[in-house]
């Protein structure tokens, strides 16, 4: 009997994790029908507190998250996101309607990393999603390389240590000898 070779099966590789909140939800639904497309991870939300308990089991990389919504809205969701130890370096992307500077300004002083007005282009929702992946990557390979100095840092102290222990032992002896020849025994 012949046997034929079976192509390993490949799962298909996530871009990354991304959390929607809207509460409208045709609008949420296009905005993670067009980041699913583009290989993102998704999940979704309808307003801010909902969206609070699914970022804390999810752990997304960015989340786009609109601002005026019931329960609770956008910046009040974006302020306990930064407030979070464990959320705070998630990117935030505030989408609304308002266009005016100070809403801008007000909507990136609360935390929020970006901003995007309503109504909005696909390829626009994506590119903000890829710049956010990368500024995430980048985020997680500093905290990757700043434990691994912290960890080369205590190796280091460590080994001074021993160095200092193994260098006193024969140091010690030395001087020994040499008191005992300067007191002339």
């Amino acid at each position: 009997m012949e046997e034929t070779a079976m192509a390993p099966e490949t799962l298909p590789t996530s871009e990354g994790r991304i959390l929607v909140v809207d509460d409208d939800r045709g609008i949420r639904t296009i905005i993670a029908t067009v980041l699913k497309k583009a290989g993102f991870e998704i999940q979704q939300a309808a307003n801010g507190q909902e969206a609070l308990d699914v970022a804390r089991t999810m752990r997304p990389d960015v989340i786009f998250s609109d601002w005026m919504m019931p329960v609770m809205d956008g910046l009040e969701f974006c302020r306990q996101v930064k407030a979070d130890k464990d959320l705070k370096n998630i990117l935030f992307v505030l989408l609304t309607a308002k266009t005016e500077t100070e809403d801008k300004v007000s909507g990136l002083e609360t935390g929020a990393d970006d901003y995007l007005t309503k109504p909005f282009k696909h390829v626009e929702i994506i590119a903000k999603a890829r710049a956010g992946m990368r500024i995430r990557n980048l985020q997680k390979s500093l905290e990757s390389k700043n434990e691994e100095l912290m960890r080369l840092h205590e190796l280091k102290d460590e080994f001074l240590g021993m160095a200092a222990h193994d260098m006193r032992n024969p140091l010690s002896v030395i001087k020994l000898w040499a008191d005992s020849i300067l007191e002339g025994i």
